[in-house]
């Protein structure tokens, strides 16, 4: 009698869950399709299957992966409806296509039990393309200032923008739209205290492609001192007030001497370093949210000095670069006096051979003398002077 019953229970169980499908299955939902809601937002729904009495639904397990199955973030893991909507954002798939699966879970009867898994293909309505590039918004206190550089300039772009996840918001087009240069400028009014603290998704549309992606918010590069705390330095960075102190990392690369330095990330904006009073600094440093709150960071800084060079340089500028310099002008000096020889030490005539000469011209009357090298005076005409008596016949004449 004992051995009928276990026959029949056993039966029983077999029959209730060939009728739930295949065996410990529940049967998968059905009509599953998806509806574009705008450019960021997607609709998912499905039809809840039937289900054999005293079966209920308990949740739904919902994924929406991109063709290289990795699970878009924003969507719910479960869920008790029918359908579910979230942003999907070309920028974080390659294909700008996604699979979106479901399948159901069961309680009561059917508690343990789950149903296979039906999936749907989503397609973007229009190709992914990228149309912008090197898109980023600086902070300012009433606005961004978002700017961007155009893949192709012929084509007609359209920007326009709301709040990621925020579905029933409206659609924002920008404010301000002018060109600077090879970028495109536009301005995001600030209708919130810190809207910051949120993310922005950004539709850029032509006629032949779509880009959907969240912006970079770019800080203007913080101010920096420096001051001297025994055998360290102190750098002290300005605090942005764009978001909670807790926000924020601080990243400081340096040269010493000219030497790199590790560079150093702290959440404290006082960042100490050993500090060498013979070395020169060079430092340049960022800032950047943490991983808890809204993307953003600043510019990497202009390059801040501290300290002078070290004074061993001096010495080798002395006995290195003085030398070579000493050298330079005596060799310069040699030259020129070898070039100018001629009119500083000018040539001096050979008495010997001033002496040949006049031996040779008393032996040679035909030699003419050489008057150039030596003196020869001039002979003097002689004139004959004769005295008169005055009782001569001449003076008497006359």
């Amino acid at each position: 009698m004992t051995s009928t019953w276990g026959f029949c229970s056993v039966l029983c169980v077999a029959i209730i869950r060939l009728s739930h499908g295949e065996t410990g299955h529940l049967p998968p939902p059905t009509e599953l399709t998806y509806t574009w809601l705008d450019s960021l937002t997607v609709n998912v729904s499905w039809k809840e299957p039937v289900l054999p009495d005293g079966c209920e639904i308990d949740h739904y397990e919902v994924k929406v992966q991109d063709t290289e199955e990795i699970k878009v973030q924003g969507f719910p893991e479960w869920t008790g409806e029918t359908h579910f909507h979230g942003d999907l954002l070309t920028e974080k798939s390659e294909s700008a296509q996604w699979i979106s699966s479901v399948r159901a879970f069961g309680r009561q009867s059917c508690k343990d039990l789950k149903s296979t898994t039906v999936t749907k293909p989503i397609k973007t309505k229009k190709p992914k393309a990228k149309v912008v590039e090197d898109f980023k918004c600086y902070i300012n206190k009433s606005h961004l200032e978002c700017s961007w550089k155009a893949v192709n300039p012929s084509q007609e772009l359209s920007l326009s923008f709301r709040l990621c996840g925020q579905h029933k918001a409206p659609i924002n087009e920008c404010d301000r739209i002018y060109t600077s240069g090879e970028r495109t400028v536009c301005h995001i009014k600030n209708k919130k205290e810190k809207f910051v603290q949120e993310d922005i998704c950004m539709i850029a549309t032509t006629d032949t492609g779509l880009s959907t992606f969240m912006i970079k918010y770019v800080l203007p590069s913080p101010k920096m001192s420096i001051s001297e705390d025994g055998s360290n330095l102190l750098l002290k960075i300005e605090e942005s007030e764009v978001a909670p102190a807790h926000c924020w990392r601080y990243n400081v690369c340096y040269t010493e001497c000219n030497t790199h330095k590790p560079c150093q990330e702290s959440s404290e904006n006082v960042i100490k370093v050993p500090y060498d009073n013979h070395c020169r600094y060079e430092f340049r440093y960022e800032v950047r949210s943490d991983r808890s709150c809204v993307e953003m960071r600043s510019d990497w800084s202009d390059v801040v000095t501290y300290g002078d060079s070290n004074p061993d340089m001096m010495m080798t500028v002395v006995f290195i670069i003085v030398p070579v310099v000493l050298s330079a002008c005596v060799i310069l000096s040699c030259y020129c006096f070898r070039r100018h020889s001629h009119i500083i030490c000018p040539t001096i005539p050979d008495p010997s051979a001033i002496f040949k000469e006049m031996m040779m011209m008393n032996g040679n009357k035909d030699v003419k003398p050489i008057t150039s090298m030596l003196y020869s005076p001039e002979e003097e005409e002689q004139c004959k002077i004769t005295l008169v008596a005055e009782d001569s016949d001449l003076h008497q004449n006359s």
